[in-house]
């Protein structure tokens, strides 16, 4: 073993990862709203770069500039009437302001004729619901924790579970449930208290012969009672915790035409990129300012370029996608066919991580709908075609057809399931089965079960 210094000479190839390389694949990244803020924070760090948006993608910011006019004003009609014409249909752009679940009860609580000692502590446990809707602790717990009576704690929980959504300030899904029973019908109350008291497990395990034998009644009267329990709200905090949903721009647009589908990049949210050389050949400037304009001038060349070469390469991506994926925007979902970023790669001629990279986030407008992009994407199942497998979304969408065509008092199992898709040439087993049953949302056949 030889332990000595020594001088030797080698070559080797490495990939070196610049900041240029990072910075086109983060623009690669970019969504098309994500490309926004990216170019304009690029464009305010450099006085050679300007950008020009497009009336779709500066709207919010012409907004947003409006409000910050208008909020200066105090409200009242000879205010606003100085506006003049800026005032035409800007209120209906303002978004309504989200009520939480808080507010909500707080206003209730609030109107209701109760003690002092009550009310704040009513207001206190709405502030300690969960995002369900639930109150976890029980009475001598709040009674320690707020040093109260449990009198009070029980007048203070009575009034919250006696506002709206019903169901709040429940501990358990059958307290939460029976709070909700004035939302039943009348002929039906009794049984759905009898079910929710003393048939809970029973109603998950699907024992519904054994519920009507024990309850004494017909099978269709059970049905009509767990209809009833299935409108009933099992989380009523939820609809006050989730966030607005965001706006989708889709990046890439598919258009039928006489000769096909004509795919083109959303122009209403692609920039303008403009480079100021001009200031390169300022007079007054020294060397070291027109060192510094050049530095800037390259980055602004680097950006612009960046910018094309994602619109080539998720144009590229589209169009490749189309081809591969016709019986889709002809027949929908049903017609998807396996495909993997390998094979598209292989098509436009790049690697597969920059497919990855490219249609993270992006959204395609298609005849079908709006589509996000890594959902045409799907693996291979076996079937006994010779012109290629069927999609897991195909499969997917052939489960849903069955179980809406089937006889809602013998259901479909998943053994019968993964047995009718094997005579329509797809072969999958009961187990996945299962699994796609269970992504699409739906409930095993016991539980869709029914009588009469």
């Amino acid at each position: 073993m030889w332990l000595g210094f020594s001088l030797q000479q080698e070559q080797s190839q490495k990939l070196l990862m610049t900041a240029q390389m990072q910075q086109a694949i983060a623009v690669l990244q970019c969504s098309a709203l994500e490309l926004i803020p990216f170019v304009q924070a690029c464009a305010a760090d450099n006085p050679c770069l300007e950008v020009e948006w497009p009336e779709e993608a500066d709207g919010w910011l012409q907004f947003a500039e409006q409000w910050d006019r208008w909020s200066r004003f105090a409200p009242g009609g000879s205010t606003l009437a100085r506006l003049g014409d800026e005032w035409d249909g800007w209120l209906e752009q303002v978004c309504v302001a989200e009520t939480t679940l808080y507010d909500e009860l707080a206003l209730q609580l609030k109107t209701m004729r109760l003690p002092e000692a009550v009310l704040q502590l009513a207001l206190h446990l709405i502030g300690s619901l969960d995002e369900s809707g639930y109150l976890r602790e029980s009475d001598s717990e709040l009674a320690r924790l707020f040093c109260a009576t449990e009198d009070v704690v029980a007048a203070a929980v009575a009034a919250v579970q006696s506002c709206y959504p019903r169901g709040i300030g429940a501990r358990t899904l059958q307290e939460c449930l029976l709070l909700q029973l004035d939302d039943v019908p009348v002929g039906d109350r009794a049984l759905v208290e009898a079910i929710l008291r003393n048939h809970l497990e029973d109603v998950a395990a699907g024992r519904f012969s054994q519920m009507a034998k024990r309850l004494k009644c017909g099978p269709t009267d059970i049905q009509r009672a767990l209809d009833a329990i299935r409108k009933l709200q099992p989380r009523p905090g939820m609809p006050y915790g989730g966030r607005p949903a965001g706006r989708v721009v889709p990046d890439v647009m598919v258009e039928a035409g006489a000769d096909g589908y004509f795919v083109h990049t959303n122009d209403g949210v692609e920039p303008v990129l403009r480079i100021h050389t001009y200031r390169l050949n300022t007079p007054d400037a020294d060397g070291e300012v027109k060192r510094y304009l050049r530095t800037k001038v390259r980055q602004a060349v680097w950006i612009a370029r960046c910018v094309e070469q994602r619109r080539r390469t998720i144009l590229a991506i589209a169009e490749a996608i189309v081809r591969l994926q016709p019986e889709f925007f002809r027949e929908g979902r049903a017609g998807m066919r396996p495909l993997t970023m390998r094979q598209v790669a292989g098509v436009v001629g790049v690697h597969e991580s920059t497919v990855s990279r490219a249609i993270r986030g992006k959204y395609m407008a298609t005849p079908q709908g709006m589509m996000e992009m890594k959902q045409f994407f799907s693996a291979e199942l076996g079937t006994d075609s010779h012109e290629g497998g069927t999609s897991a979304t195909a499969a997917k969408v052939a489960i849903r057809r069955l179980i809406q065509q089937e006889d809602g008092q013998k259901p479909l199992s998943d053994e019968a399931i993964a047995r009718a898709l094997a005579e329509q040439g797809i072969h999958i087993s009961r187990r996945t089965v299962a699994k796609y049953r269970d992504e699409l949302r739906i409930p095993a056949a016991l539980q869709r079960r029914r009588f009469g």
